[in-house]
C-alpha cells in the first residue's frame, strides 16, 4: 500500500535507484564516477487492479551495472530491493517486480 505523500512517480525513482546505485540519496563523488549513468529509471508504472494504491513499477537497468552474461548478478542486485533494502514507505508501494532480460542476458537464463 502506498504510504501518505508518497506518489507512484517519487516511489518509481527510489526503487530504481536504491537498487541499481544503491542509494536514492545524493551522493559526492568527487567527479570520479558519474552516478547518473549507471541508475536505473523507471519508465512506465500501472495501478493493479482491484487493489488500491498498489502499483507495478518497470525499470530500466543500464546493462553495465551487471557482469556481462550473469543473471544471477542480475537477481542478487535487483529482486531483494523490492522489499528487504528499501525504506518501507517506498517498498510497499509495489507488490510484484517484473523483469525483462537484455538479448545479452538470455542465454544464461535456465527457467
Amino acid at each position: 500500500t502506498l504510504q501518505p505523500r508518497v506518489s507512484p512517480e517519487e516511489a518509481g525513482v527510489t526503487v530504481a535507484a536504491e537498487s541499481s546505485i544503491g542509494t536514492w540519496t545524493a551522493v559526492s563523488t568527487d567527479g570520479l564516477t558519474n552516478l547518473d549513468s549507471y541508475k536505473g529509471r523507471w519508465y512506465h508504472i500501472e495501478p493493479i487492479p482491484e487493489k488500491q494504491d498498489q502499483y507495478v513499477c518497470y525499470v530500466d537497468y543500464p546493462l553495465d551495472i551487471f557482469e556481462k552474461g550473469s543473471v544471477i548478478n542480475m537477481f542478487t542486485s535487483i529482486v531483494p530491493a523490492d522489499k528487504a533494502e528499501i525504506g518501507h514507505s517506498v517498498a510497499m508501494a509495489f507488490s510484484s517486480i517484473r523483469l525483462k532480460l537484455h538479448a545479452d542476458l538470455r542465454p544464461t537464463w535456465q527457467a
